[in-house]
């Protein structure tokens, strides 16, 4: 090798060196030496071997262990060398020392720039790359490279990671950060063994946010407002910031003009364009906002209409009422309008479609506000509590959806279900009664009213049910009042009515759907109202459809019972005319049917169908139960209508009627009365204790005059309803409350033959 004295100087040009990578290598042409080794750039060691001619022509192997600094004129070697030889005197030359390469470092270049504008406060990312001496990426470096401010150009603060091991020469800051605003930034990068990089200028601002959007509909040449922002590092407001902004069309589907003050100063950091307008109607429109010293900021999407739906409503089960705007001077293609029965406001599947409508009248298309009756082509709005809303969409898409939110609108129909019992001997009302109540809101009723009037019902005072009528009424208009005033309901919603009646219950609910025929109420006066009649049976003169055992307890029981009903004269049961649809269950069972353990051996009450009087258009869906029969397997009477209707139709609430059990007769016509039947005398069960009484009294008498026993619910029945006043079993009764006329008629019945 050429180093032939300690102290020797290798230059570039003299032996040809060269550092590509990790690789050194050499040749001399002095001494017809070369060799190569390795050079690694992170520690700066140089290890080589090679071979160099003597003097005398002898091959000499040489050695090369060194390490390597960078300075001014290259690369600087300090280390040993040794020609692993003799010359022809036998001596070795062996030496160490310092050689210089010229050789230039490798050098970092920014392969990824800062944007020309950064967001105060949010991440960007900066790219290094290290290259070898001749210009190449050294894949072979892997050294850490740090990134610092340059030129703080706002005095700001750099964050994120900012010392980065290169993986094959490669470098990434991906979460660089710069707390204040401020133009002309730049970043340098440095590293060992090569030379420092400094990046683009780049300015950092404020960025700006679209505080206050464009409503997702805007009607043309309507005034709209849009706040801006501009925010800093924080998120928080930047009240420094008091620069112009500019706000234009960012997307403008339709060609159209932005109206309106367009450029606004910032007052505090915030920029309000109050007055904006577009002149031409489409769907999809943005607008952009920037200004100096802060980062442009677009609009969510908006569309500007021609018309706008507003309101829907019930005006009656068959239609729906409609009202909608008319922005554009007159429009000129119809409006198209699909109807939707749905179980979610958003719905439009092809399944719950009820009608397909149009506006095609040019003056219910001229600018302006106007209010249509749409028809449902047959459809009903009928109580569904699965499907709750009704949807109206203008010109959908091909899905059916709106495209444009102004373009739908919809009202919700919420349930309403109330039931209420007849008259109630122990003054409480029945076990059934919060059973039933209970069904309808497990099938989805919004709320049922288990309506309970079981003290006035013993009052034998002419309008009592009237009155009770008027207090249901007043009842639902309050429940349905609050269902539709509730957060988030739509206006326009409505409530539909489920009115059920046992026995003098069916007066009560016929008197509360009469009161709320004139109502009103938004809530009620188009919904869809239904009515359920359980065995009906008013308590009046005229309705003597019952049947009582030919015995004395029967007789004296029918006696009572006309004795009671003259009193009160309810009225008939009226269907009125607000009413869409109507069920009656009824049974005609004679008395000897029923067991003696039964009440109804010896008075079983009718269903008193003949007389209701039908006002609405509905049809009446009559089911005789003198087939049906109960759970049990017992025989039906008018205290049990309502267990058949608890166990066979309150089940099946929100679905479709289905064929009912034990084969009742069902059709909207009456079944005829049947015709007399056999009625002999029941055994009823030994009475068991009535005390010192007019009850117990009468009930022991009428057992002892009819030869066996009568049921204390018999004996009760008989005393109660001899009385104007309330009595309670057992306790002692004041002489002048005796109804004396009455009793004495009792009396007769016992004493006359049977």
């Amino acid at each position: 090798m050429l180093f032939r004295s300690p102290g020797g100087t290798l230059t570039n040009n003299e032996a040809d060196l060269t550092i590509s990578g990790g690789v050194i290598s050499w040749a001399s042409p002095g001494d017809s030496g070369s060799g190569s080794g390795t050079f690694d750039p992170q520690t700066g060691e140089v290890m080589g071997t090679g071979t160099a001619l003597n003097a005398y022509g002898q091959t000499l192997q040489t050695q090369v262990a060194g390490q390597a600094a960078t300075n001014s004129t290259g690369i600087q070697f300090t280390g040993t060398w040794a020609d692993q030889g003799t010359f022809s005197d036998g001596s070795s030359n062996m030496g160490s020392g310092t050689w210089i390469v010229q050789q230039s470092p490798g050098q970092l270049l920014v392969t990824s720039q800062p944007t020309t504008s950064v967001i105060a406060g949010q991440t960007f990312e900066v790219d290094i790359e290290a290259l070898d001496s001749l210009g190449n990426l050294n894949t072979d470096f892997n050294g850490a490279i740090t990134i610092a401010i340059a030129n703080n150009a706002g005095n700001g603060q750099l964050g994120g990671t900012l010392t980065v091991n290169a993986v094959a020469g490669v470098a990434k800051f991906t979460d660089l950060t710069l707390s204040t605003p401020g133009a002309g930034y730049t970043l340098a990068a440095t590293g060992q063994h090569v030379n420092n990089v400094t990046t683009g200028t780049f300015d950092v601002d404020d960025q700006l946010v679209v505080t206050v959007q464009p409503p997702e509909s805007v009607p043309i040449n309507k005034a709209f407002d849009v706040q801006v922002s501009a925010e800093n590092a924080s998120g928080a407001v930047d009240s420094a910031f008091n620069g112009p902004l500019t706000i234009s069309l960012g997307n403008n589907p339709t060609s159209g003009t932005l109206g309106g003050t367009l450029t606004v100063d910032a007052h505090n950091g915030v920029a309000d364009f109050s007055d904006l307008m577009l002149d031409t109607a489409g769907k999809g429109y943005t607008l952009q906002a920037d200004g100096t010293g802060a980062l442009e900021a677009t609009t969510d999407a908006f569309d500007v209409t021609d018309f706008e739906l507003q309101i829907a409503t019930e005006p009656d089960p068959s239609h729906v009422l409609l009202s909608y705007h008319v922005d554009a001077t007159n429009l000129s293609d119809p409006i198209t309008l699909d109807i939707y029965r749905t179980s979610t406001p958003d719905s439009t599947d092809a399944s719950d479609l009820l009608a397909t409508t149009a506006i095609s009248n040019p003056q219910n298309l001229t600018q302006g506000d106007h209010q249509i009756q749409l028809s449902l082509n047959g459809a009903t709005l009928s109580i569904d509590p699965t499907r709750e809303y009704v949807d109206v969409v203008a010109d959908p898409d091909s899905s059916g959806q709106a495209s444009d939110a102004a373009q739908e609108t919809y009202f919700q129909k919420f349930v309403l279900g109330v039931a209420t019992h007849g008259f109630e001997l122990n003054g409480q009302a029945p076990a059934w009664l919060s059973q039933l109540t209970a069904d309808m809101e497990y099938a989805g009723y919004n709320q049922a009213i288990a309506f309970n009037w079981a003290l006035a019902s013993l009052k034998p005072w002419s309008g009592v049910t009237v009155s009770e009528g008027s207090l249901m009424a007043t009842q639902i208009k309050s429940v349905a009042d609050s269902l539709v005033a509730q957060d988030g309901v739509a206006p326009g919603s409505v409530v539909d009515l489920h009115l059920i009646g046992h026995s003098r219950g069916s007066v009560v609910i016929s008197q509360a759907m009469l009161d709320l025929v004139s109502t009103k109420d938004s809530a009620l006066v188009g919904s869809f109202k239904e009515m359920t009649f359980l065995d009906p049976h008013p308590a009046n003169s005229s309705d003597q459809f019952l049947s009582a055992a030919k015995t004395k307890s029967g007789r004296i029981e029918q006696t009572a019972y006309n004795l009671f009903v003259t009193r009160t004269n309810d009225p008939a049961v009226v269907i009125p005319s607000n009413v869409n649809q109507v069920e009656v269950f009824y049974q005609q069972n004679p008395v000897s049917v029923f067991p003696a353990s039964s009440g109804e051996s010896t008075l079983n009450l009718w269903g008193d169908v003949r007389d209701i009087t039908n006002r609405s258009n509905a049809t009446v869906r009559y089911t005789l139960l003198n087939n049906a029969i109960l759970q049990d397997g017992s025989r039906i009477g008018h205290l049990e209508v309502p267990l058949y209707y608890l166990q066979n139709v309150a089940i099946n609430f929100g679905a479709p009627t289905a064929a009912l059990p034990g084969s009742p007769s069902v059709s909207s016509a009456l079944t005829p009365l049947p015709t007399a039947a056999s009625r002999s005398r029941a055994n009823p069960p030994e009475l068991t204790a009535s005390g010192q009484d007019v009850l117990g009294t009468l009930g022991h008498v009428a057992e002892s005059l009819d030869g066996g026993s009568d049921t204390v619910t018999d004996a009760w029945l008989g005393a109660q309803l001899l009385n104007p006043y309330e009595l309670t079993v057992g306790a002692p009764l004041d002489s002048e409350a005796i109804d004396w006329a009455g009793l004495a008629a009792a009396v007769a019945i016992l004493n006359s033959p049977v």
